[in-house]
C-alpha cells in the first residue's frame, strides 16, 4: 500500500492511506480535516488521536500548507475501544506505525 500511496499526488494520497487506519472518520470528515490543515494560518494541534487516522489528514494537509501538526493523546484508549482493540487499550504502537509512514 505504501508504494501505491507514494505514486499519488499528496492531496490525494492522504485519503488512500488514512482509509486503512482504524478509526471512525467518514470520507467527508477526512477531507474536511485535510483542508483545515492545509488552510491553517499556523501550527495545528490535535487533541485525541486514537490510532492516527485524523492525524494523517491534518498532518498531510498542514504539511502541504507549510505548517506543522502536533498531536496530543495519552494513548490509553477508553472503554469503548476495548472491543476494537481486542482487550487492550494502549494505542501508541499503532499510532507510531501510522505516523512513521
Amino acid at each position: 500500500m505504501v508504494s501505491a500511496v507514494a505514486a499519488l499526488a499528496p492531496q490525494d494520497a492522504y485519503m488512500l492511506f488514512a482509509a486503512h487506519v482504524p478509526g471512525w472518520l467518514s470520507e467527508p470528515e477526512m477531507q474536511a480535516l485535510f483542508e483545515l490543515g492545509r488552510e491553517a494560518p499556523g501550527p495545528v494541534v490535535e487533541i485525541g488521536a486514537f490510532m492516527g487516522r485524523s492525524t494523517c489528514c491534518l498532518g498531510w494537509g498542514s504539511r502541504l500548507g507549510g505548517q506543522k501538526c502536533y498531536s496530543v493523546d495519552p494513548h490509553q484508549g477508553s472503554p469503548e475501544h476495548i472491543d476494537m482493540l481486542k482487550g487492550t487499550v494502549g494505542t501508541y504502537p499503532q499510532f507510531a506505525r501510522t505516523i512513521a509512514l
